[in-house]
Formats: structure tokens, C-alpha cells, sequence
């Protein structure tokens, strides 16, 4: 999930599947376990 100007995107993972999208919105107006940030790394071979 990302915040931007009280609207925050990507879902949650305690959202129904077709929730978990970067088109996503959902009011934000200050801190919450929903909203936050994945890392994603990427293992080389």
C-alpha cells in the first residue's frame, strides 16, 4: 500500500482478493496496520 493526499492504494492483506490491486483506494487519514509497504526482493542466481 502506498498514501497519497488521504487516499491510500494496494489493499490490505486482509482485503478480499479482488481488493489486493494497486488501483485500490481507500480513505487514509494517519497511521494503521493496513497501511504500509511491501519489500519485494529479487534473489540472482
Amino acid at each position: 500500500m502506498v498514501a497519497e493526499r488521504g487516499i491510500a492504494y494496494g489493499g490490505s492483506y486482509l482485503d478480499p482478493g479482488y481488493d489486493i490491486r494497486i488501483d485500490s483506494e481507500k480513505p487514509y487519514d494517519g497511521p494503521s496496520p493496513l497501511v504500509g509497504f511491501r519489500v519485494i526482493a529479487v534473489r540472482k542466481k
